[in-house]
């Protein structure tokens, strides 16, 4: 009993102290913008907007339609005056003085390790095109005077989804170093060189999540044990011993505890709202490890 109060403290602890440390996504919520003459952006986003001087339609506009505030992002494929634009929103300004696209200018300064990045999507790409949304962790050489890629968290949407809908996506790291700078890029169009016009991505309540990275310096995690991940209706738990379970959502908040017994036992999880949640396990041994779970 003892055990299982001190690595609740822990688990409490360290949830507080991640939520302090993170590094931010600005403006996550999109409930801030920055409106200019011809077009508005997400304040501390960017898009291709710049191009209306040029004679482009802004393909990143604020919507009403929104997974919950006021607002959320809405990015468009159009065509143009000379080619056709992708919807692209980006954490820096993308464009130099002659409208030529650098991303190197739309990193910022990031300096720890997210596990994830989660956010809610509705996506009508047109054709055969495909949404998408990267973020890329670097870190500048400067005895090879380069930037190097600490890691990268990517996804690509092909299919319609009409309703919000959370999408939760694991960071791959390259290197143990730690980064400086972060860019994240999401695109109503793949391939941005041949866009198809038509193509819509709707994006809000973007999150990263730095739970696993603190647990693993704590305690072992076990991913066999539990399936599937993600999952909507039940979790199935293997073990052949009696484990003790509690659920916490993100937040750190108790939401449930159990004693599992069967060989295959299962959780219900589907009056769950959508979002990432830890499982605390203790087992006949009285040892205590956790596993996040992603629940859409």
């Amino acid at each position: 009993m003892k055990i299982t109060l001190l690595f609740t403290s822990i688990f409490l602890l360290l949830t507080g102290l991640l939520k302090a440390q993170q590094d931010t996504i600005y403006n996550s919520s999109f409930e801030k913008w920055d409106t200019l003459v011809k077009y508005s952006n997400p304040k501390h986003w960017y898009s291709l907007n710049a191009l209306t001087q040029v004679g482009f339609s802004p393909t990143t506009e604020q919507t009403i339609d929104s997974h919950s505030g006021n607002y959320a992002v809405k990015l468009e494929t159009k065509s143009g005056p000379q080619k056709d634009l992708s919807g692209l929103l980006t954490t820096g300004e993308i464009l130099d003085n002659n409208f030529h696209v650098d991303m190197n200018k739309a990193k910022y300064a990031f300096k720890t390790r997210p596990e994830s990045i989660s956010f809610y999507y509705k996506s009508m790409p047109a054709n055969s095109d495909s949404s998408s949304m990267i973020m890329v962790l670097t870190k500048w050489d400067s005895i090879g005077m380069k930037s190097d890629t600490i890691a990268k968290a990517g996804v690509r949407i092909g299919t319609t989804i009409n309703t919000y809908t959370l999408m939760a996506i694991n960071f791959t790291y390259y290197s143990s170093a730690i980064p400086d700078s972060a860019l994240i890029v999401f695109s109503s169009s793949y391939n941005g060189f041949l866009p198809i016009v038509g193509s819509v991505f709707y994006i809000d309540d973007v999150k990263l999540s730095y739970v696993k990275t603190g647990f693993n310096e704590i305690v072992e995690q076990r991913n066999e044990l539990f399936f599937p991940n993600p999952t909507r209706e039940f979790i199935y738990i293997h073990t052949e011993n009696t484990i003790s379970i509690k659920m916490y959502d993100e937040l750190g908040k108790y939401i449930l505890g159990r004693e599992l017994t069967k060989e295959n036992d299962s959780i219900n999880v589907s009056e769950f709202k959508q979002g990432i949640y830890f499982l605390q396990i203790t087992d006949e041994r009285k040892q205590t490890y956790f596993q996040h779970i992603l629940i859409k």
